[in-house]
């Protein structure tokens, strides 16, 4: 009997093919430039929009001096903020020299007449109480939850959301010549303050002008 040959078929691994590479590759690239897109949104949008125009506030404060009998030793400190166009949120910290004995702030009455346009009527009445203590008899202002104010020893806080184009919040608050809750005793007026607007969808915060004029005697 003749020798049988028999073949045995060798097997061969193919390579698997180098496509899924670069196809991964591309979608850590898309992957990248979504993640630098969102960081961009939110940073540099962010950034971007504090330079453009937008609605502007500020405040003043000014103090009157008592000169009368039922006013002496008292100084009375009246605070204004306004608005030129829809903000979201401002509020106003301020520190005075003698502690606070009494405030009222809100919204001031307010007038639209043919001449002189909308008018905001700002009446008080300053004097003692019947223990002596300086205050506030009454003011022409409009108390309501739109308007929040706290005072604890020197200083007052007002907070406002949602104020209108045009808007102003005003008040006083009385002191007492060498009674103050803090030691040393402040030699000036401290204040600071912010508000808010958006603007491209975006929150913008900035610091609230601030006017500090001096003491005068209240005529």
């Amino acid at each position: 009997m003749g020798k049988r040959s028999t073949k045995r078929a060798k097997s061969v691994q193919v390579p698997k093919s180098p496509a899924s590479a670069p196809r991964l590759g591309g979608r850590l690239r898309a992957f990248g430039l979504f993640v630098a897109g969102t960081v961009f949104g939110l940073y540099v949008v962010q950034w971007f929009v504090v330079f453009l125009p937008g609605p502007y506030a500020a405040a003043t404060i000014h103090g009157l001096r008592g000169t009368t009998p039922n006013t002496s030793g008292c100084i009375y400190y009246t605070l204004v903020v306004t608005t030129h166009q829809p903000i979201e949120y401002v509020y106003l910290k301020t520190q005075f020299p003698g502690k606070i004995s009494n405030f009222k702030v809100g919204f001031p009455q307010e007038a639209q007449t043919g001449t002189a346009g909308r008018v905001a009527m700002q009446a008080w009445e300053a004097g003692k109480d019947a223990n002596g203590d300086c205050t506030i008899v009454q003011a022409a202002v409009n108390n309501t939850a739109d308007v929040q104010a706290s005072a604890a020893g020197n200083m007052i806080a007002i907070h406002a959301s949602k104020l209108p184009s045009q808007a102003s919040i005003v008040g006083m608050v009385a002191t007492t010549e060498g009674v103050s809750s803090v030691r040393p005793v402040p030699i000036g007026v401290f204040t600071e303050g912010e508000y808010e607007y958006v603007r491209l969808g975006q929150t913008v915060r900035k610091a609230l002008p601030i006017s500090n004029t001096s003491v005068t005697d209240a005529n």
